[in-house]
């Protein structure tokens, strides 16, 4: 086995395998025992095939397999040796230059080449002091909360006034010369604008008319309405007639312990003030989020722009259509070398900092962030924690089984450990800002991000 490394280009190296008969020959003997003892051909007792004939019918797939897998682990093993740190994966060189007889040829040889990783070194210490924006909770912004939480708690209460644009009207929809019937429900909000013209200021008891083209736009929504086939929905041809049994509005709800309870759980809020006081702690720790955000961002956006970070770009050309999942088109390719070449900088950036500063991510740290995640899962569809963590911890494993998983919760470990580590060794001006001052940092922040391409 020999290999050999050469310089084709800025961070772009070729690896020259050959693979010589030393490194497969013993191995391709033994096989070719191996199928003889196992073969069953016709004309032959089980076992008898002569060599010859096995070598003829399997010995060229069996040598290029040989080879090619000596080739892979030869290679393989060059690269953690030598410690090669490389984009992406080896793509084939000059593949016209290389052709391979394999009835004949002993010798073998593969081009490979790399996208070298380069080497870069943050300065920490020459980063600038950043901005950290803290949001003061005002008592308009807990007024504004508690207003969208009476929003997000309407219920809705019968009333005996007409319907308006906002109520829901329940009643009964019968064909007027026919025996179709079914109850029906109508949202004033939505929906089409001559059922809400002929049911607004209309009450309970109320009859109103509708022709089949008003409320039915096919047969087909007819059939699903009184749960009949199409055929018999063809014959049908109206008109129908649809009595009020109830205008139902969404009524605003009192602040009072049912609205505490509802917000907030049972009896963990009992007064407007411990309202307030829950709501302030909860918007504290939003607040915080976004600020933490800002500030996490806002380092991130300065190591890019900052730090030199050369990438092996006639390689990158070369190597992305060998990875696309279809053809792309000139456009397509631009923003895709675009976002690929953003990604590969702050991974060398990324990894710099993590690896000098012994930022290392472990099997517990992916398994934390699993388990999170399975338990905003549950969270988010109303289930309360549960006091055993087994449960979490056996979810969360399997999480971690799928490839794609594990690389998403790497990536929210390496995240939260950089965050952590700017937070506590950069330099932080403290700012109080209110929210709509926040608001207006973040849309200028955007606008030249934009302009910027970050």
């Amino acid at each position: 086995m020999n290999i050999t490394r050469e310089n084709i280009g800025p961070l772009n190296d070729v690896l020259k395998v050959t693979v010589e008969a030393a490194d497969y020959a013993d191995t391709y003997e033994k096989k070719l025992k191996e199928y003889q003892k196992q073969a069953v051909l016709p004309g032959f007792r089980p076992g008898k095939v002569p060599a010859a004939v096995i070598k003829k019918r399997m010995g060229k797939d069996l040598l290029g397999e040989l080879v090619t897998n000596a080739m892979a682990d030869a290679l393989d093993k060059y690269m953690k040796e030598n410690e090669v740190r490389y984009f992406g994966q080896p793509i084939p060189y000059n593949v016209e230059a290389y052709s391979y007889d394999w009835d004949n040829q002993t010798e073998f040889t593969f081009a490979y080449e790399l996208g070298l990783t380069p080497e870069v070194s943050v300065d920490m210490a020459a980063l600038p002091k950043f901005d950290y924006h803290t949001i003061e909770v005002s008592e308009n912004d807990i007024d504004e909360y508690i207003t969208n939480l009476q929003e997000r708690l309407t219920k809705e209460t019968k009333v005996e006034e007409p319907a308006n644009e906002t109520d829901v009207v329940f009643g009964d929809l019968k064909e007027t010369n026919g025996d179709l019937f079914t109850g029906e429900t109508f949202y004033l909000t939505e929906g089409n604008e001559k059922v809400k013209a002929a049911l607004l200021g209309k009450k309970e008891g109320d009859v109103v008319t509708f022709e089949l083209a008003d409320i039915f736009g096919d047969t087909g929504k007819l059939a699903d309405t009184f749960k009949i086939d199409e055929e018999r929905a063809l014959q049908v041809t109206g008109p129908f007639e649809f009595t009020i049994k109830e205008v139902r509005r969404a009524a605003k709800p009192e602040i009072d312990q049912e609205f505490f309870d509802r917000a907030f759980g049972p009896g963990k809020v009992t007064d407007v003030e411990g309202m307030r006081t829950e709501l302030r702690n909860l918007m504290e720790r939003e607040y915080t989020q976004e600020s933490d955000y800002k500030f996490d961002y806002d380092v991130r956006n300065w190591l890019r722009s900052n730090v030199d970070v050369q990438l092996p770009e006639e390689f990158l050309v070369r190597w992305l259509p060998t990875v696309a999942e279809k053809p792309m088109t000139d456009d397509e390719f631009a923003k895709e070398m675009t976002n690929l070449k953003r990604y590969l900088r702050w991974s060398v950036i990324e990894g710099d900092i993590m690896n000098k500063n012994g930022l290392n991510i472990t099997m517990d740290d992916l398994q934390r962030e699993a388990e999170e995640a399975v338990k905003a899962m549950f969270r988010m569809y109303g289930m309360p924690d549960r006091d055993d963590d087994t449960f979490y911890k056996d979810q969360a494993k399997r999480l971690l089984e799928s490839e794609e998983q594990r690389q998403r919760y790497l990536d929210q470990a390496k995240n939260k450990k950089l965050f952590a580590f700017f937070k506590e060794n950069l330099g932080v001006n403290k700012k109080s800002v209110n929210k709509e001052e926040f608001k207006r940092l973040i849309e200028e922040e955007t606008k030249e991000a934009e302009l910027l391409d970050l």
